[in-house]
């Protein structure tokens, strides 16, 4: 009979079986994932990023299931489902329903080492500049989708060193454009 170990995930590919490509940030559709918890992890906000362009996506967490995860992951990424190739997160329960996720947009999820959050280093930026709108100590509950998306918004048109100066957003579609 085999045991399960506690907090392992059934099914969970690691980052050693991702496509090389994903690391050299060379192509549009590689998306790391995570999640921002407020006080008491009561509810949270979840964090999605394009590690080429650095577009940024939030869902709203009314708890930290796997299936609330799971769902706001393809909620948030559905829509942009033909720019979604890997999604590669942490090893938190929260992400135990990776299969789900992979069924409903058609795409690998990859999990980081344990404790190694330099494998997610581009998601780990954007939670830190997050920070900035939801400080560790704030109740994210108060937060609705609509506030969320502003968020994204202002994010996704601040300009990045590390893009040339160029907004995100503005990087996502070019690079979206040049593959039409």
């Amino acid at each position: 009979k085999a045991r399960r170990v506690r907090g392992a995930i059934p099914g969970r590919v690691g980052i050693a079986a991702r496509p090389a490509v994903v690391a050299r940030r060379g192509r549009l559709g590689d998306w790391e994932g995570d999640t921002l918890a407020g006080s008491r992890w009561r509810t949270g906000v979840l964090t999605l990023v394009e590690r080429k362009s650095r577009l940024t996506r939030l869902g709203r967490l009314r708890n930290k299931s796997a299936l609330v995860t799971a769902t706001a992951v393809t909620r948030c990424l559905r829509p942009l489902s033909a720019s979604v190739r890997t999604l590669t997160v942490d090893n938190g329960q929260e992400f135990a329903h990776h299969q789900a996720i992979t069924a409903r947009l058609k795409t690998p999820v990859y999990f980081a080492e344990p404790y190694a959050p330099w494998q997610r280093g581009t998601v780990e930026n954007v939670n830190g500049l997050l920070r900035q709108y939801f400080p560790r100590t704030a109740d994210l509950s108060v937060y609705t989708r609509a506030d969320l998306a502003s968020v994204a918004r202002q994010l996704n048109a601040r300009p990045r060193q590390t893009l040339g100066w160029k907004k995100p957003a503005e990087v996502f579609c070019l690079a979206v454009a040049s593959t039409a």
